[in-house]
């Protein structure tokens, strides 16, 4: 069988040799780059390689379309002799106060992805996400003040269940995957939805972008993905820096508390010390959601001044105690959070938990 020059292109970034013998999962929601995502994992697949897994998630937020989007997803695992998994999980039944109805969808989706991917011990768990998703959630970071650590977009791969959540298709062009479909006469589902300028992605995608490309530049996408690729390599380097300088400073570091040494962090740029507490407060999993920058900038004055107050209380129910060697960091114990299925990051494609401040 000769290859598309699509199916070259994505065998430079998704190997038959790193597929291994490991089942994977392929996420599949019925439209144009999941399609393409299938048949660009199908028809480069070994017949010695793991088995493929297709996980649809039937949200019910469509009606009949909904319905007809999963009928058409087993239909094409079934023609191609692919395992298939349907997970029906309705939006509007889920609780989930501060979160859309986009991102309360995404947080189910990768929810059912994990369970999938567990269940099957896949090595990958493969999404469509292109680089036109990338370049969009980037802008749209950008509109909410996001930092470094946002503009680097969407990453290609992290760890996900029981393997890693790779998404082959970020250096691939939305049209280049509609000419691939076309080429070949494969159907997709459209989603009138996606069409609607009323959710922040369609008004950037439909909108924004082909407003800059007419009117401001003509490869806009394309130089908004330089700026994540710029902000990726500048973001490499923080966190070496940033990581260190935790090593240096860090004295005790517990499921309620955090001591570090002021003198480690006095003399380092705030810029770095605004870092090392953003850093220290994930691992922690404190809530971030209402931590702003002014909050940092406070936080970071105070832990290279002379004279700090006693104490402070941040959000989130952290407060923070100055010594005069140590900056104490609480968060009593029946204030944490339980612990939950998703992962904050499944929310990142496209923004997620936002906090203005580098998510």
């Amino acid at each position: 069988m000769s290859l598309h020059p699509l199916e070259k292109k994505f065998l430079e970034v998704f190997s038959a040799e790193r597929r291994g013998s490991w089942p994977i999962v392929i996420a599949l929601s019925g439209g144009p780059d999941s399609v393409a995502l299938f048949h660009l994992v199908r028809r480069t697949h070994p017949t010695n390689a793991g088995p493929l897994v297709v996980v649809h998630v039937n949200h019910q937020l469509r009606d009949d379309e909904s319905e007809e989007d999963a009928r058409f997803c087993a239909q094409l695992a079934r023609q191609a002799g692919v395992a298939f998994r349907l997970f029906v999980r309705p939006v509007r039944e889920e609780n989930t106060p501060g979160l859309g109805i986009e991102a309360a969808a995404r947080r189910l989706r990768y929810q059912a992805l994990r369970e999938a991917a567990e269940d099957a011990g896949a090595r990958y768990v493969l999404t469509g996400h292109t680089a036109n998703d990338q370049a969009e959630t980037i802008l749209y970071r950008v509109f909410r003040g996001t930092g470094l650590r946002g503009l680097c977009g969407i990453p290609r791969s992290r760890p996900f269940g029981p393997g890693a959540l790779f998404r082959p298709l970020l250096g691939i062009f939305r049209e280049e995957l509609l000419h691939y479909l076309h080429d070949h006469n494969w159907g997709y589902r459209c989603d009138r939805t996606n069409e609607s300028t009323d959710f922040a992605r369609n008004c950037i995608r439909h909108v924004i972008f082909p407003e800059a490309v007419r009117g401001v530049h003509p490869a806009a996408v394309e130089g908004v993905l330089r700026v994540g690729l710029n902000a990726q390599d500048a973001w490499a380097f923080l966190e070496c820096v940033v990581n260190e300088a935790i090593t240096d400073s860090l004295v005790s570091q517990s499921p309620t508390e955090v001591v570090i040494r002021r003198d480690a962090v006095a003399g380092r740029h705030p810029f770095v010390v605004q870092q090392m507490v953003l850093e220290l407060w994930r691992r922690q999993q404190w809530p971030l959601r209402k931590l702003t920058r002014a909050h940092l900038l406070q936080l970071t004055e105070f832990m290279r001044g002379a004279s700090p107050p006693p104490c402070r209380h941040f959000p989130g129910a952290v407060e923070i105690r100055f010594s005069e060697k140590h900056v104490i960091l609480t968060r009593p114990a029946e204030r944490q959070s339980p612990p939950i299925p998703s992962d904050p990051r499944d929310d990142e494609e496209f923004g997620g938990a936002d906090l203005g401040i580098d998510t």
